[in-house]
């Protein structure tokens, strides 16, 4: 899929990982000096209930403002994600993590009635793309928050988005895409497996996706983290 990733991503990332403060991503009960890198993967269901409704309303109103007559929508809830993510460990508590993570597609039906009595019936299919950079904060070794952490940061978001309409026995499509800065935070649960591997539990919110106010996510994923 093409410019998922926007072109001025890079100063953008360079800002961030200078400006903010950079917090520790691995198992802090298991800190060692020779195991400072992360890399891992988690994949999990979004709520992607507001961003939907977002796109269904707007849309809908968007035919009936053109056409005149009625439309519906049917919209879903949630989506699957992944996401690929490495970092460093820079001491017990502190330092960065960036990922990329891509969506499944968000699939939207409409059907509707023109002014004049005419069918038509309409589907809009949305993924997202993102790179993100956070920093996370856990607790110390030894204490009850020492396999707790939280992050937060920024995320470069690509919506691309595939539109189709048909009505009396034709169709035409259109492709857009919208992208941005948005923040994203998260919290977790990170724990030992077996050797060098940690699972992880990830609950994240993401607000301002692709650059557009009021699209939210709320993200739950389940992760394991390799240590090296």
């Amino acid at each position: 899929m093409n410019n998922l990733i926007k072109k001025n991503i890079l100063p953008k990332l360079l800002a961030a990982f200078l400006l903010l403060p950079q917090i520790s991503i691995s198992h802090a009960g298991d800190y060692s000096e020779d195991k400072k890198w992360r890399f891992g993967f988690e994949a999990g269901q979004v709520n992607v209930t507001n961003l939907a409704n977002g796109i269904a309303t707007a849309n809908g109103l968007s035919m009936v403002n053109t056409f005149g007559g009625t439309a519906a929508e049917s919209v879903p809830n949630n989506i699957s994600e992944g996401r690929i993510f490495f970092g460093k460990h820079l001491s017990e508590n502190w330092g960065f993590e960036t990922g990329y993570f891509y969506t499944s597609p968000l699939t939207i039906n409409y059907r509707g009635v023109t002014g004049h009595g005419v069918s038509w019936t309409g589907q809009t299919s949305n993924s997202i793309g993102a790179i993100d950079l956070m920093a996370t904060l856990r607790g110390s070794s030894g204490t009850f928050f020492e396999n707790y952490f939280v992050k937060y940061g920024i995320q470069d978001a690509n919506l691309n988005q595939t539109n189709s309409i048909s009505a009396g026995g034709s169709t035409a499509t259109a492709n857009f895409n919208k992208s941005g800065v948005g923040s994203v935070f998260a919290f977790g649960y990170d724990r030992q497996l077996f050797g060098n591997f940690d699972g992880r539990l990830t609950y994240t919110y993401m607000n301002n996706i692709g650059g557009q106010t009021g699209l939210t996510s709320y993200i739950v994923n389940a992760g394991l983290v390799y240590k090296f």
